[in-house]
């Protein structure tokens, strides 16, 4: 089984934009762990981690205004739109063309977008933001073309968007509350090229964009969590790929539902290493917070951890694992038939 609770195309949790209601990013703008961001859906204040890749998000305000009228009722106003985009004055054409894009996608006007990025896909940022946008659309060799463009220019990125304080950030959904979210940035071009690579089944590819990754901040619970689950994607996973799962996971706690899809991998990893009593804790450790966590995301550790009843004897435990889950799912994987309906 698959744990499949990021909003992704197939390893890579969720690369995204951040879209809002039609697919179209909003801007952000702040210091490094607050951002307040403004786009279709409103404002919200997000409070993060530095150097973790997570974040918190409080919604301030909706899209719209509810506003007394002179009769004592109430009716909705839209929220002012954001201020237009403007190019300075004797900006290059490509420039030009890509704050007008940017102003494009503030306005949910895809296409638009699309075709301006185009005239300024010469422009790392401009190749950057026009990946994206290729990825969106389901182009992927263009998506490929332009994100290893502006991957090569990568030191330059943000330059442009900077000018006209614009932040434009990929946004990796875990939950309504949490995120990981990647700023402009060599990072965010190989979590784009793992998308692409993963979509072509180009396997190879992918696991090097992950591992550099990795390289960059081996300290990032998200990309952590991409190749732990790349890496176990077969089971049984080859005993090189569960070791460096297992050591992805090393000292690993339950503090968030990253950590503890982690844990899930970790305990997989142990299973196909044969070591079922490590393999239980790790799993008794994933499970011991439930507030708030993704009911898939325990259901597959609680499912694994009856696996590892049963490899290491213990029926009656295991049997009660069962029975938690067909109450809480009757459809999950293949309780019913272990149960013996």
């Amino acid at each position: 089984m698959s744990l499949r609770f990021f909003r992704r195309v197939k390893v890579a949790p969720g690369v995204t934009l951040n879209f809002g209601k039609s697919g179209l990013p909003s801007m952000s703008f702040g210091t490094r762990g607050l951002r307040y961001t403004t786009g279709t859906r409103g404002q919200r204040v997000t409070a993060g981690l530095p150097g973790t890749g997570v974040f918190y998000t409080k919604q301030l305000s909706s899209g719209s205004k509810t506003r007394r009228s002179s009769t004592g009722g109430s009716r909705r106003q839209p929220a002012p739109p954001p201020p237009t985009l403007v190019p300075r004055m004797f900006a290059p054409r490509p420039e030009r063309k890509l704050v007008e894009a940017c102003q494009a996608l503030r306005e949910d006007q895809e296409t638009k977008a699309w075709d301006l990025l185009q005239e300024a896909s010469e422009l790392p940022d401009g190749a950057y933001l026009a990946g994206f946008v290729a990825l969106q659309r389901r182009k992927w060799d263009e998506a490929e073309r332009f994100l290893t463009q502006a991957g090569d220019s990568h030191k330059e990125l943000g330059k442009t968007f900077g000018r006209y304080h614009m932040s434009p950030q990929l946004r990796l959904k875990v939950t309504d509350e949490i995120a990981a979210v990647v700023p402009t940035g060599l990072p965010g071009v190989l979590l784009g090229l793992v998308e692409v690579y993963q979509i072509l089944d180009r396997r190879r590819e992918a696991m090097e964009c992950l591992e550099a990754l990795l390289k960059l901040d081996d300290d990032d619970l998200v990309v952590r969590l991409s190749l732990a689950e790349f890496l176990m994607e077969t089971r049984p996973a080859a005993q090189a790929d569960c070791q460096k799962v297992i050591k992805l996971a090393q000292g690993v706690e339950n503090e968030s539902e990253i950590h503890a899809a982690l844990l899930l991998y970790r305990a997989r990893a142990l299973v196909d290493l044969g070591m079922m009593a490590p393999a239980r804790d790790a799993l008794t450790l994933g499970l011991r917070r439930r507030k708030d966590r993704p009911p898939q995301l325990m259901h597959a550790l609680r499912y694994e951890r009856a696996r590892v009843y049963e490899n290491m004897r213990q029926r009656a435990r295991a049997r009660t694992e069962y029975q938690k889950l067909y109450a809480e799912d009757p459809a999950y994987e293949d309780v019913a038939q272990r149960l013996g309906f």
